[in-house]
This record gives structure tokens, sequence and C-alpha cells, in this order.
């Protein structure tokens, strides 16, 4: 969404060169557009200028550089620049057509600040990722996130350790399971010796080199 201009009454009746009074029925009609204290310069210029296109003498009264850089709040050697970028026209005898170069102003305006905001969002956007890629580096650094190959390694390395365990497990409790003759007893050796196995399983922790412990 475009930004707005925000200007005085002062500004925008010298503009349009017109009194309070009639600026106030132009805010009746929707044609100014005020904003609490102030006008929104691009809008009201654009109402006003498409209800005056109907008028004939459009466009014919002419001012000079410093009238219209006191119009537009700016001074008359960016009027000259303006007008040598081809953005402010001039008559033939080297004055301004002061409606044409409003409008064109404003047009001026309008696309210059959807330019910014364009570039406001551009540079949004890198600072949004910026700010993501340090998080991710400081909760790498904690040890919250580790990389792809250190977690590749850590499992691989788990499932070596758990596989060597569980196949050593029925010798490492045969000689307990053989002197007994209760069957529930056994059942419960056996249970003791797989959940000591798990639980080892469940402490495991990945290391910065990829080994876990």
């Amino acid at each position: 969404m475009a930004q707005r201009i925000l200007v005085s009454k002062r500004i925008i009746v010298s503009i349009l060169s017109i009194g309070e009074r009639q600026l106030s029925n132009l805010v009746k009609d929707g044609v100014a557009i005020k904003v609490e204290d102030r006008y929104d310069l691009i809008l009201t210029v654009k109402n006003y200028l498409s209800c005056k296109g109907t008028v004939s003498s459009y466009g014919l009264e002419e001012v000079d550089a410093i009238t219209l850089g006191n119009l537009f709040g700016v001074s008359d050697r960016t009027i000259r620049e303006l007008a040598q970028k081809d953005i402010l026209k001039k008559s033939e005898n080297g004055s301004y057509l002061k409606d044409e170069c409003i409008k064109n102003y404003i047009e001026y305006l309008t696309e210059k600040m959807d330019k910014n905001s364009l570039a406001r969002e551009e540079e949004l956007k890198r600072k949004t990722a910026d700010r993501q890629l340090k998080e991710l580096k400081l909760q790498e650094q904690a040890k919250e996130l580790h990389r792809t190959e250190t977690v590749a390694k850590a499992i691989t390395n788990m499932i070596t350790v758990f596989k060597t365990k569980a196949l050593t497990l029925p010798s490492k409790l045969a000689g307990r399971v053989t002197i007994e003759n209760d069957i529930k007893v056994v059942e419960q050796i056996l249970k003791d010796g797989v959940y000591e196995l798990l639980r080892e399983l469940s402490e495991w922790r990945i290391e910065d080199d990829g080994t876990n412990q």
C-alpha cells in the first residue's frame, strides 16, 4: 500500500489556488481527502484535477520556476531539474503550465513512493532472512540444532552400538537364565536386560563431532 503524503491546509489551498471556504466544500464533496487536520496531497490533487478537467481553461495558467517551487515546497533548482528530466513541462516562452505540472508532479511522487515502498519491502525481507539465519546459528551453537551430516553420523553410530549390544544380550543373560527354574523369574531377567538396553538408547545425545553418548 502506497504511503500517504499529508500536507497542511495552507499548502493544499496554495497548490490548488483556492480559498479555505472552497476547500471545505471540496471536503464535503469528497474531492479533498482530509486526514485529521491535514490533507492527502496525492488523492486530493488527483480528484481536484479530475473535476477540473472539464474546465476549458485547464492548464493555461503559467508560472515561473520559483512560484512552482513554492507550491511544491521545493527549490526552483529542483523544478528545473525535474523539467530537464521531462517530468515538468515548459511552455514555449519558458514558463510552466501550472495545472499540468501539478498533475505530472503528483504522478512523479506516486511512482517514486511505489519504488521506495518496494525497496523497503525488499530490505525488510533481507533483514528478516538475516535475522532468521542468525537465530539458526545461535541455536546450533547452543546445541539446539545440529547439522544434517552430524545427525546422520550420530544416528549411524547409535544404530551400530545398539545392534552390537542387542546381539550380545543373549550371551550376557544366558548364565543367569540357565540357573533359574521359575519361568517368571526368567522372563523378568530378560525384561530387565531389554529395558536396560532401551534406557541407554533413550539417553543418547549428539556430540559436535557426530558421536553420541
